[in-house]
């Protein structure tokens, strides 16, 4: 924390100056936010990690980062039970400020928190592919075809036996994968919007 401010004791072990760093942290953000809707009444905050702390426990958490919007004027608050992908943050804003994104031309490769249902959110560490769909997580190695996988119950993640649903998955993680990699490289993901709501 920076220099001035007073340390609390939150507890008497080593992880004080962590949990003085988070305290200071949530206070910052709190007084920034304040003083941005002070002046910009109408903002709309995106509040996202671009990665997680580290040192946890499964490949999968090494991925996982809080989300939220918020608008003390514009958004009524609202939690969501779901895993998302930071290409679903685009598509959201997009329909919050300016109207339905599927009736424009714009080339998102994510869904929107307000309108749609079905979400995923995918992962990619030292060649294993991660995908996560409906409260199932499946991991496939990519060097030897090896399948992984896991049913998720809040935060509790169990490796479980593989079904026709977990290669269902893993087809679609391979057919995402490939076609928004393909679409990227040659320079034509706004025709990504043609493949989008293929389920």
């Amino acid at each position: 924390i920076p220099k001035g401010i007073k340390k609390i004791n939150f507890t008497t072990d080593k992880i004080n100056d962590e949990l003085n760093a988070l305290h200071f942290s949530d206070m910052a953000l709190k007084s920034f936010i304040e003083n941005i809707e002070n002046k910009y009444p109408n903002t709309i905050f995106v509040i996202f990690a671009d990665h997680c702390g580290g040192g946890v426990s499964s490949m999968l958490e090494n991925y996982e980062i809080p989300f939220a919007l918020y608008s003390k004027q514009l958004i009524l608050p609202k939690y969501y039970d779901t895993y998302l992908s930071q290409r679903d943050i685009a598509p959201s804003i997009y329909d919050l400020v300016i109207g339905d994104y599927k009736t424009s031309n714009i080339a998102f490769s994510g869904k929107s928190l307000f309108q749609d249902n079905n979400f995923f959110a995918d992962f990619y560490h030292n060649g294993i592919l991660g995908w996560i769909e409906n409260h199932h997580l499946i991991q496939l190695n990519l060097t030897n075809n090896n399948l992984k996988c896991f049913n998720i119950s809040q935060l509790d993640i169990n490796e479980t036996k593989c079904t026709n649903k977990s290669i269902k998955l893993r087809n679609h993680a391979l057919s995402f994968t490939k076609i928004s990699q393909d679409l990227l490289f040659l320079g034509k993901i706004k025709s990504f919007n043609r493949n989008k709501y293929i389920n």
